[in-house]
């Protein structure tokens, strides 16, 4: 029953509801026919955001910290915005507004708050010119929109702004690729005057230690205390030897019963011990002397004959000891006793010689320690020198690769699709406003909830009455007669 009350209302008031129809239809309608048109058109701009560092300014091998240079806005969760705000910026605005020369209808420059992102009535009715950047979904794509009245001038506005962002992104990998170059100039110029410092280092250090082949020096001192150590167990086996030959003679000696007292006058004789110690003295002096000289120096050969001096007066003065004691004696005593001071003098040669050995040895260990030390010293010192040298070569190439990058546009964005002016044929497909389907559909819409509100809210508000039921509803009583309306036409007509 309501659903009929209501039909009812709608067909009493139906051309109340029509006229308001076609009104809200027609009227935006006819408006769209006779505003002008606001073009859009779009460039589109890639930006490889997942490589912004500039390739040059890779150094994990210099030492340098890998993100000088870098975009440190360039962040995963905050790209797309980061680089929209970029589009849009005060200073790529500003570029364009200036270079198109863009006015509003004061003829004023356009207010780069109002321009960029208007809002759809600043876009579509007030100012219709204007400018919007936003991420083609989650790719690396950006769509710069621009909007006109005027197809040049979108065009214009959305290439103007796809450019300046390029040289823009441009001159921010140019600073980062300028700031590393001022980097590595001033890094450059300190490692070579520390290069130039460490390798001075080295030469005077090579000059003061007499550093020339180290390895050779090493192993040339090596080859020589194998070798003395080998005659040290010689002469120490040849001393051993010699004592035995001394211990076999006396023990044969003992046999003769003058060998005793003769023996004691040996022992204690000052002027044999005179002569053992200067033997020992001249054959230490020899056996040092001969590490410095050769056989045909002059002082070998006087220290050679004072030694076959001494040996044979310590032959003699054995002898003569032996002598005096005695009076009558075998060959067999004269050889006993010409082999006892033989074994004498050997001893207290081999003695001279191990201990000159000694000495020598000693020595020569001192200067294998003193070799390390340098060796050590001296590879520090050339390690030093080498590190310098290979960080500047790194750091020398790095500044050349600087300034080329400096030089090129490098960058990591470009323009994949331009603006351009569209034919006649399809110009209307870059039409952004009026969009005469659409106006319809949605006048059409409003028009027909408008117009039924409308005409509720009337009938609602309307107390004139229309039938007898609607008197007897209102009052909760019955109709006990009508007047029915006559016609002023039927009076006359009936007389």
């Amino acid at each position: 029953m309501e659903l009929l009350k209501l039909w009812k209302i709608i067909c009493r008031r139906k051309w109340l509801c029509i006229q308001i129809v076609l009104v809200i239809v027609l009227v935006p309608l006819i408006g769209s026919f006779l505003v002008k048109p606001v073009y859009r058109y779009k460039a589109k701009v890639w930006i490889k955001y997942r490589d912004l560092q500039p390739q040059f300014l890779s150094w994990a091998n210099s030492g340098f910290p890998a993100d000088l240079g870098k975009l440190y806005y360039s962040t995963s969760d905050y790209l797309p915005d980061t680089f929209v705000a970029l589009i849009e910026s005060r200073q790529v605005s500003e570029n364009v507004i200036k270079n198109l020369n863009l006015r509003d209808k004061k003829g004023n420059l356009y207010d780069i708050s109002s321009f960029v992102e208007p809002s759809y009535i600043k876009k579509v009715f007030t100012q219709r010119t204007g400018v919007e950047a936003e991420q083609i979904e989650d790719s690396e794509l950006f769509e710069i929109k621009a909007y006109s009245t005027d197809h040049e001038t979108a065009v214009k506005i959305a290439n103007g702004f796809a450019e300046e962002f390029l040289r823009l992104f441009y001159n921010l990998n140019r600073d980062a690729a300028t700031m590393a170059k001022k980097t590595l100039e001033n890094e450059v110029s300190r490692v070579k005057e520390d290069w130039d410092k460490a390798e001075e280092k080295r030469t005077a250090f090579r000059t003061a230690k007499i550093v020339v082949d180290i390895d050779k020096q090493k192993d040339d001192l090596l080859g020589e205390l194998t070798s003395l150590r080998s005659k040290k167990t010689d002469t120490e086996s040849k001393i051993e030897e010699d004592k035995g030959i001394l211990t076999a003679t006396e023990m044969a000696l003992k046999k003769h019963p003058e060998f005793k007292l003769s023996q004691t006058s040996v022992e204690y004789n000052p002027l044999l011990k005179t002569y053992k110690s200067k033997l020992f003295d001249l054959e230490l002096s020899l056996a040092e002397k001969l590490n410095k000289w050769k056989d045909a120096h002059p002082e070998l050969k006087t220290i050679k004959s004072e030694i076959e001096f001494t040996k044979k007066a310590i032959k003699d003065e054995i002898g003569k000891t032996f002598s005096s004691e005695t009076t009558a004696r075998n060959s067999y005593y004269d050889t006993l006793i010409q082999k006892y001071g033989d074994a004498e003098i050997e001893i207290v040669s081999s003695r001279a010689k191990a201990r000159s050995i000694n000495s020598q040895i000693a020595r020569i260990e001192n200067e294998l320690k003193d070799i390390i030390e340098k060796d050590l010293q001296y590879s520090r010192v050339s390690k030093n020198a080498d590190n310098l040298k290979t960080l500047y070569s790194n750091l020398l190439s790095q500044l050349e690769v600087a300034k080329i990058s400096e030089a090129l546009s490098v960058s990591n964005a470009s323009v994949i699709e331009k603006a351009a002016v569209a034919l006649d044929a399809s110009k209307k497909n870059y039409k952004y406003f009026p969009n005469k389907k659409l106006i319809l559909i949605i006048s059409i819409f409003l028009g027909i909830v408008t117009g039924l509100c409308a005409v509720l809210l009337l009938d609602y508000i309307d107390n004139t009455f229309r039938s007898t039921k609607d008197i007897a509803d209102c009052l909760n009583r019955p109709v006990l007669v009508t007047i029915p309306k006559v016609l002023k036409a039927d009076i006359i007509n009936n007389g």
